[in-house]
């Protein structure tokens, strides 16, 4: 005996849902208030969790543009402790010529 095996598709398939409204209508009063307050809280946390989406994404845009001004601050910082350096390099260089030749005039 051989089998064989068919693959159905979603297009295949013909399931139709039925509406919200009339599927409350038809369930017993405990259960339909049960499951109208089940549907506002899950209003409540879906709101809730759009606003969370927003400001994750103004949150990420400020520290993109937090990490660009911290890097533009970190470049001038290094450029001014590189002039610093270099004017006490010079300082330190005539410093220690003026001390060579009070040495020798002794």
């Amino acid at each position: 005996m051989v089998e064989t095996t068919q693959s159905v598709g979603l297009s295949d398939l013909n399931v139709t849902l039925p509406d919200v409204a009339v599927v409350l209508e038809n369930l017993p009063p405990e259960t339909a208030s049960a499951l109208g307050t089940l549907i506002t809280i899950l209003q409540a946390v879906g709101i809730v969790l759009i606003i969370y989406f927003i400001f994750l994404i103004f949150n990420i845009f400020f520290a993109i543009r937090r990490g660009r001004m911290i890097k533009k601050t970190y470049q001038k910082v290094s450029a001014i402790e590189d002039k610093l350096d270099k004017v006490l390099e010079s300082k330190n260089h005539k410093k220690s010529s003026k001390e060579k030749k009070g040495k020798k005039g002794k």
